[in-house]
Formats: structure tokens, C-alpha cells, sequence
């Protein structure tokens, strides 16, 4: 006997306006009377892409520090975002951008990892999608990073890790190449493959010091007024230490290509027996399993017995004006449960 089951989300329909362009005029501009950039605690107001997004569950309440490259689309660590409770996270999770997170938040639409999370490094971004169809604060995302530049001063931006302060400390940094920092984190016992970003870059403060950086520093370039974002900073040693950053030139296509395909199915083959469907009109692409918030409703489900062993090619069409995120079609024998 073989049995087809389907499970199915139904959500509410949104409205599709995605509010994706980037408007050049406005982005990387900072609110700093001044054009020189001072190592020291600055503030999040001066810096309106830096953001945090905090989440409640119970008694705690978790943040995770972010960037906004798209006014629609914010990047945090891929490990933070998936360590996160799921317990109705899309619903009640916040993002509040250019503000310490007692300013006015913005909604999660979705969240999605970059394919290098799990198979090669868990050291990568995860793309989050803000609710921003009738937002009307406006908001000013960080340029994208530049197709070259020789000798301009770079920096690493650090939020504080009290989300309620408005603190943003600002280190000069200088280049440390692959072979110096591998030689830093190998001495040092950090040398995990796993905590590699697939693309590294690697820089330490001009002004030294001792500390530990929490994943979401940023490194930035100012060029003709605009700041541009070169790498995303992973949890580990910082100030004299050798920082790592994923290298964002090598991720800023990713972003690119996903946001060209919101709205378009994705299928994943998690066994010959076992598809993942993924859709929505105004979701990011996402692959993988369906996630716990995701499995709500069971819409389908098949016996049939099967007189003569062979290949059985089966069919099925859903036609309905729903909407959903997460459809799992798995097929299960009566005499072998895994397939």
C-alpha cells in the first residue's frame, strides 16, 4: 500500500508591492554634521542601515544585530536567526533600523539562508524580509560594495550588545591578509572549518586593544560621501585580534538574484520519496524543509494498493485561490515507512 500525504500553510493574502528599489540618491548617506570619521562611540541615530532585530519568547527576549542593504531586506548572521525559538516567529518578531530597538519597529515578512549554511560553513548571512508595504518611516540602506577602491581608509561598525542603548563604537582598521589570520586562529585554537566564512576577509583596529565582537559588526568604506558595505563580522576575537568578515562582494549577487525571484517556486529534494514546495507572491526564495510555524494544515492525503510491484507515476494538481509558504508532499509504503 502506498500513502501520499501533503501538508499545506495557509496564510492571508498580502499585498505584492515589494518596494525593492534602491534608490541611489539616498543610500549610504549618514546623518553626521561632520564628513571626518572619528574612532570612538558614536551613535545609532548617525547610521540609519545599522538595526536590530529582537525577538520575545517568555521570559527573554532575543536581538540580533543587523544591516539593511534594500529598504525591504535586512542581513543578520544565518546561526543567530536559526537559533532563534520558532515559536510563531514571523508574527512576533521585530526589526527596528537606525534606532536602539525602544524606536518604531518593522514586521518580519520571512527570513532565508544562504545556501554555503550547513554544508560548508556556519558562518554565513541569512536575508530577512521586512514587512515595509504601508511602512511610512522612511529608511536609507547602506550602498552596495564598490566595484574597486585602493588606499581608503576602512571601518568596523559595532552595535552594543544592550539593544535598549544607542551605542555604536567605530574602529579604524587595517588589512590583515588570509595567511596572517589563519596563523592568528590556528595559534589560538579558533581554527574551526566550520566557523570559516566560504569567502573571508580579515582586518584588526589601528587603535588595538582586547576584546570580543558580536556577529554583525560591519566593515565599511565612505567613497564620495556614501558609506558601502565590504564584510559582515562573525562572533569571535576583535580590536588587535584579527576580525573575520564574510567578504559582502562575494554575497551582494546572492541578494540580488534572490530578491529578482520573490514570488517564484522553489522545490527541494529531500528524498527520492520527499518534496518541499515553496511559494508565496511575496516571500523570498527559500529552499529546505518546512519549519514548525510553517506545518499548520494537512490538505491531502492518498491510499492506494498496488497489486503488482513496479513504478507507480502519480499525478496531483492543486488548483485553490490560497496562498501558501510550505507544501510537503511525502510518499510512505505500508511495508517500508522510510520510502
Amino acid at each position: 500500500m502506498l500513502s501520499l500525504t501533503v501538508l499545506c500553510i495557509l496564510l492571508l493574502n498580502i499585498p505584492s508591492c515589494l518596494n525593492l528599489v534602491l534608490s541611489s540618491a539616498s543610500c549610504g548617506i549618514d546623518n553626521s554634521p561632520i564628513t571626518h570619521v572619528y574612532d570612538g562611540i558614536t551613535r545609532i541615530e548617525t547610521y540609519p542601515w545599522l538595526g536590530i532585530l529582537w525577538y520575545p519568547h517568555g521570559s527573554e527576549r532575543y536581538t540580533v544585530a543587523v544591516v539593511l542593504v534594500t529598504r525591504q531586506i535586512a542581513l543578520g548572521a544565518a546561526t543567530e536567526i536559526d537559533e532563534l525559538p520558532k515559536d510563531d516567529f514571523r508574527a512576533q518578531a521585530r526589526v527596528v533600523i537606525g534606532r536602539n530597538c525602544s524606536g518604531e519597529s518593522i514586521g518580519v515578512r520571512d527570513y532565508s539562508f544562504h545556501p554555503d549554511y550547513r554544508r560548508g560553513s556556519y558562518s554565513t548571512l541569512a536575508m530577512i524580509q521586512l514587512e515595509t508595504d504601508y511602512l511610512r518611516m522612511p529608511l536609507r540602506p547602506i550602498c552596495p560594495p564598490p566595484t574597486h577602491f585602493a588606499n581608503q581608509t576602512f571601518y568596523a561598525m559595532i552595535l552594543s550588545e544592550n539593544c535598549a542603548q544607542s551605542t555604536v563604537r567605530i574602529h579604524k582598521m587595517k588589512y590583515v591578509s588570509p595567511e596572517d589570520c589563519k596563523i592568528f586562529y590556528r595559534r589560538s585554537g579558533l581554527d574551526l572549518d566550520t566557523m570559516w566564512p566560504m569567502h573571508t576577509a580579515c582586518g584588526q583596529s589601528v587603535t588595538g586593544g582586547h576584546c570580543v565582537w558580536r556577529s554583525g559588526a560591519i566593515l565599511v568604506v565612505k567613497i564620495d560621501r556614501r558609506w558601502r558595505l565590504l564584510g559582515f563580522g562573525i562572533y569571535g576575537p576583535g580590536c588587535q585580534a584579527p576580525a573575520r568578515f564574510l567578504d559582502y562582494s562575494m554575497y551582494h549577487d546572492w541578494v540580488r538574484r534572490s530578491v529578482d525571484l520573490i514570488g517564484r517556486p522553489a522545490v527541494t529534494k529531500i528524498a527520492p520519496n520527499h518534496l518541499i514546495l515553496r511559494r508565496t507572491t511575496s516571500n523570498l526564495q527559500r529552499f529546505g524543509d518546512c519549519d514548525r510555524e510553517e506545518m499548520k494544515y494537512e490538505i491531502f492525503t492518498d491510499n492506494i494498493n498496488l497489486i503488482n510491484s513496479g513504478r507507480l507515476v502519480y499525478n496531483l494538481s492543486i488548483v485553490s485561490a490560497f496562498e501558501y509558504t510550505c507544501i510537503l508532499f511525502k510518499a510512505t509504503s505500508g511495508e517500508d515507512p522510510a520510502g
